[in-house]
């Protein structure tokens, strides 16, 4: 049986000096420069279960929303006019690559993987409230779930309520819920996008020589453990502010960072950082 190659970048066997995309069963149109970081590829089109349930609100039925009463108001209140629950989601098999025992490292294929899950289920979210004639999606929560038929699986989801904005403007997607949404419109802000980052770490075991018959220190800082998740926190934080300024947003509010082990080794956390990219109105 031929061995199946993964889907990736690789050296353009039609020209020289570039990279081109294979599917994981054919090459792809999309190419880039060799030597690069070239981005990934257009995500696949998004499924359509929720096909049904969209011509329904599409044909002017009851809208639904994820805000709670006061939030639904607030929201009504500042111009946004709800149209309904929008999900998109995203399955990804996730493994571990090896992991060295006594060393603080960023495990870059699993952050990748982790964001690219999410980024996925948040097209295929905007995909669903595009379709609704909406200008953005509000309240948006993201989550990661397991299963136990899969445990070298995680599905990714986004969901959020479709709503119009008052005058239009650029599609939007943002965390913020009605009361923080109609107060960011009076203070003469506007949503541009949900930023993220993601930082996937391995924080080492203690070394060897403190393993055998040594406890570790009581009520003391252990240096080396506070330098490596800070440097994890850091790095989730970076990506978050450079996602912002790709979107053009002149800060981000709302920011949160989550701290999550999703069941892998007790030395392994992702580190995922949030927030509402904003810009004058």
């Amino acid at each position: 049986m031929a061995r199946e190659i993964a889907a990736g970048w690789y050296p353009d066997p039609q020209t020289g000096g570039q990279l081109r995309y294979w599917d994981g069963r054919a090459w792809t149109e999309h190419v880039q420069p060799a030597g690069s970081q070239p981005p990934a590829p257009p995500p696949p089109a998004a499924p359509e279960p929720a096909g049904e349930r969209s011509e329904q609100l599409r044909r002017d039925g009851p809208f639904t929303t994820a805000a709670p009463v006061g939030d639904f108001l607030l929201m009504r209140d500042a111009g946004f006019e709800p149209l309904g629950v929008v999900a998109g989601n995203a399955v990804h098999t996730i493994g571990l690559p090896p992991l060295l025992r006594h060393a603080n490292e960023e495990l870059g294929p699993l952050s990748k993987a982790m964001r690219d899950g999410r980024e996925l289920a948040l097209d295929r979210l905007r995909g669903e409230a595009e379709g609704l004639g909406a200008d953005g999606v509000v309240g948006v929560r993201l989550e990661v779930r397991r299963y136990e038929w899969g445990p070298e699986m995680a599905e990714f989801t986004a969901t959020g309520t479709a709503v119009r904005a008052p005058g239009g403007g650029r599609p939007f997607v943002t965390d913020l819920a009605g009361e923080e949404l109609a107060a960011l419109v009076r203070g003469g802000f506007t949503p541009v996008g949900l930023a993220l980052g993601v930082c996937v770490y391995h924080v080492a075991f203690r070394a060897l020589d403190q393993s055998f018959g040594q406890p570790p220190p009581v009520n003391q800082e252990l240096p080396d453990y506070s330098r490596a998740l800070g440097e994890a926190r850091e790095r989730a934080l970076g990506r978050m502010q450079w996602d912002a300024e790709q979107f053009g947003a002149g800060g981000v509010v709302g920011v949160r960072i989550e701290h999550r082990g999703h069941g892998w080794s007790s030395h392994v956390s992702e580190f995922l950082a949030t927030g509402t990219a904003i810009a004058p109105a």
